[in-house]
């Protein structure tokens, strides 16, 4: 992918992962319907809501390429991924978010051939985002 087209991903990318930490924070200290996923790890309605608005963003971003999400069937997206793909984990630290704690983040990476070409981290509670592109 050419680095005009990534710094142009980057800055949508920047957009979506502030609007699904928004939709964190709007979670947290209210109703956080905590469940247990089949390896035993929580994931609250914050988790679902921020990967609602991440999944829908990107396929829009790159029609055609998988969103490969930490909530969702990873073998099956991995599986139907192919070289390029959205890696996806839309609340990284949601033992610490149930627990009321601010360490949390919103992570996306678009990885081409094993190599994480472009990524962004956000923390909402400290609104802090870090974005990385590849430069080739």
């Amino acid at each position: 992918m050419e680095p005009v087209r990534l710094e142009a991903l980057l800055t949508e990318v920047a957009r979506l992962v502030r609007r699904a930490g928004e939709a964190t924070e709007a979670v947290r200290g209210g109703r956080l319907d905590t469940e247990l996923k089949a390896d035993g790890s929580p994931v609250t309605r914050a988790d679902r809501a921020s990967e609602a608005i991440l999944v829908e963003g990107l396929r829009g971003l790159l029609p055609g390429i998988t969103v490969v999400s930490e909530e969702g069937d990873v073998a099956a997206a991995t599986a139907a991924a192919g070289s390029t793909f959205w890696l996806v984990d839309p609340l990284d630290g949601t033992k610490e978010f149930v627990k009321g704690l601010p360490e949390y983040t919103v992570n996306v990476a678009l990885v081409e051939a094993t190599v994480p070409i472009l990524g962004a981290v956000f923390v909402p509670a400290a609104g802090s985002l870090y974005l990385a592109a590849c430069g080739r």
